[in-house]
């Protein structure tokens, strides 16, 4: 009985699937200008993340995010930094902050991508 027991639970080791969740990439944007437009910027920022983050599994998105981190610059003289999972974006000199917009990534993708266990290569 031990030994079926055994065999059982190193086959169910095998199938079963695990799906990691990795933390999220959030972003903040920091400025001195007050009359500055705001929402734009944002909205570069999220079509930017939808475009470079399309089809990539949610363990490899801060690799995409990194790779294509001067595709989130606004203007020319804008600096990009990605730390601790967060993209900064320095619209002025990093001395001479005063505003600091904080926001988080809409997620609209529901489902993670499941990987198949030892044993599902062979189902259909």
């Amino acid at each position: 009985m031990r030994k079926i027991l055994t065999v059982l639970l190193i086959v169910l080791a095998f199938t079963t699937t695990v799906t990691s969740s990795k933390s999220e990439v959030s972003y903040e944007i920091y400025y001195n200008d007050s009359t500055l437009d705001l929402i734009s910027i944002i909205n570069h920022l999220e079509d930017t993340y939808s475009l470079v983050t399309m089809n990539t599994d949610k363990d490899d998105v801060d690799v995409m995010v990194r790779l294509k981190l001067d595709d989130f610059s606004y203007l020319d003289d804008t600096k990009v930094a990605f730390e601790e999972n967060k993209i900064k974006l320095y619209m002025c000199g990093e001395e001479d902050v005063v505003f600091t917009y904080k926001g988080y990534f809409q997620d609209y993708c529901s489902s993670n991508v499941k990987k198949k266990g030892w044993l599902d290569i062979w189902r259909l």
